[in-house]
């Protein structure tokens, strides 16, 4: 038994639990529960997680002949993606495709997927029997090989023929960035023809450069998260870099709590597939483990800390006392902000703080003239909100404001409300509180009817200051990067390339043509082409459109 000590101190990182693409997918996958919905492979490597979506009705296979054969049934891919040939068998099979791949792991694919077009050979850096890597392989159709380390790139690259073509590297979006660059250092002295893309995604350089960071200051690191998953294994990886005593567990039941005698500063982290309340309940468990042992016990919540105050920042509600100054001397820049042309620029531009990590964001949608869509207003890298007003710019000839609705405001509002002015076609959002969100995600959902006369083509929908208002961001005149969203609409139905009203073999033909490189189609077309809606014309639109023929015939 370890000596008594005056304090334990816990620090949870900032970037710690969900990150914002795993949470919308495993958000969505609890949308999918009512039983005729299969996801193939588990959609994140977190067995409590894939427990708990089972018990609510969604069904978990590895092979689509665990299907059974009848209509209606659709299949949710992974976060982690699949090869392209098993998106193709499940639209053969005639299962609607529910495709929650990682937008960053989508990109990859692509990546892979244009360059082994191109006639590239590919290196991917990554673990070889992961279920991403797995899938990042089946998008490519030349000689693909993984590599893990730099000890394994040095015994396999030298003894490999590759194209003269060239090579095209990617990474595994969860490896090691450390890892990766030595990688890349080394393949770039032995093989003449290289491109290298930088595909180790923000939110795991942010985590693995946190824990970094502070493994070096702890005298012990609970990293929480599935065995199986990359990421979490990564941490635990680097963590053990600087620390001898890190544990590796999937819940509170697994931490070996007399590990902690002796140790006075300890981090408890969560991977990216890790819920926020697991490592909640890990703290609690230490903080009982210290309770009985009469050592006072103080948790620093460095992230959002989870909980029915999940919306209160660590230091309580915003007031004098609040720490934001020192905040945002360490993550501001000092620049003028990028809007679109017609957006208005805040008054005193020149001495406006502009946080370059600091972001409010519109999604885009896509709709048909008569439907409803929804866009979200988003905020990362938060610093802590306690106010804000700002405008929604909109095409008002084109687009109906139908509702807006917060998703993770404060219920201790002082003011809060959407303002329509058809005249300067915008929403005017405005929300106040006593209490601070420092938490990422959707601040607003608002949802527009497309007009029955609306135009085909891409609408904008351009974030701006308050007509040179001040912002009422914190307690402080801060001015978030402005990131905006495009509604498009579509007048012709999704198939008909050739825009005659029918889907049928000419429509096929020049689909094919496409493909082949005989012909280009012009930006209209090229929407109405691109079936699975990411932003290439392939294989997999080429069966999702003779599904469509055939269902047609």
């Amino acid at each position: 038994m370890g000596g008594v000590r005056e304090l334990m101190r816990c620090v949870i990182p900032k970037y710690s639990g969900f990150c914002f693409d795993v949470g919308a997918t495993v958000k969505a996958a609890y949308s999918y529960t009512d039983g005729s919905t299969y996801m193939y492979g588990e959609i994140v490597n977190n067995p409590a997680i894939i427990n708990d979506l089972q018990s609510k009705g969604l069904k978990l296979i590895h092979n689509l002949d665990d299907m059974p054969k009848k209509d209606g049934l659709k299949v949710l891919i992974r976060a982690h993606g699949v090869p392209e040939a098993v998106i193709n068998d499940i639209i053969r099979r005639g299962y609607k495709v529910i495709d929650k791949t990682c937008p960053n792991v989508k990109r990859v694919q692509n990546i892979v997927a244009k360059a082994s077009g191109r006639g590239l050979d590919v290196i991917i850096a990554g673990t070889p029997n992961h279920p991403e890597v797995i899938g990042i392989l089946g998008w490519s159709k030349t000689k693909t090989i993984i590599i893990q380390d730099l000890e394994q790139a040095k015994a396999i690259i030298p003894n490999t023929i590759f194209t003269p073509n060239g090579v095209c590297m990617v990474a595994q979006t969860t490896h090691n960035r450390k890892e990766y660059e030595e990688i890349k250092e080394y393949c770039a002295t032995v093989i003449p023809n290289i491109e290298f893309h930088d595909t180790v995604c923000d939110a795991t350089e942010k985590r693995q450069g946190e824990v970094r960071r502070l493994a070096k200051s702890c005298d012990g690191v609970i990293v929480a998260g599935g065995r199986i998953s990359s990421n979490v294994t990564k941490l635990y990886e680097i963590a053990s870099e600087y620390c001898r005593n890190v544990q590796h567990v999937e819940s509170a039941k697994e931490v070996d709590l007399l590990k902690l005698d002796g140790v006075n500063s300890l981090m408890v982290v969560g991977g990216a597939s890790t819920p926020d309340s697991s490592v909640d309940e890990i703290v609690a468990a230490v903080k009982k483990f210290c309770s009985v042992r009469n050592i006072p016990f103080e948790a620093e919540y460095l992230r959002d800390k989870a909980g029915s105050d999940n919306n209160e920042a660590p230091w309580g509600s915003a007031g004098a006392d609040s720490p934001f100054p020192g905040l945002y001397a360490e993550k501001s820049t000092w620049q003028l902000p990028d809007l679109f042309p017609y957006a208005v620029t805040p008054a005193g531009a020149a001495a406006v703080k502009v946080m370059k990590d600091f972001v409010i964001s519109a999604s885009s949608a896509e709709g048909r003239p008569g439907e409803k869509v929804t866009v979200d207003i988003s905020v990362e890298n938060n610093p802590g909100i306690a106010g804000f007003v700002f405008n929604i710019v909109y095409s008002s000839g084109a687009l109906e404001f139908v509702a807006a609705e917060g998703s993770m405001l404060t219920d201790d509002v002082t003011a809060g409300n959407f303002e329509i002015s058809e005249s300067l076609r915008s929403l005017r959002a405005l929300w106040v509180s006593s209490k601070a969100i420092i938490n990422d995600g959707v601040l607003y959902s608002v949802t527009f009817k497309i007009k029955d006369d609306a135009p085909e083509g891409e609408l904008p929908l351009v974030l701006s200051y308050n007509n040179g208002n001040i912002s009422s961001l914190c307690l402080d005149t801060l001015y978030p990067k402005l990131t905006h969203g495009v509604v498009t609409v579509y007048n012709s139905v999704l198939g008909d390339i050739n825009c005659d009203g029918k889907i049928d073999i000419k429509d096929r033909i020049l689909l094919t043509r496409y493909i082949a490189g005989d012909i280009t189609l012009s930006p209209s077309r090229f929407r109405l082409a691109d079936l699975n809606r990411d932003g290439m014309i392939d294989s997999i639109d080429a069966a999702m459109l003779d599904q469509l023929i055939l269902s047609q015939a």
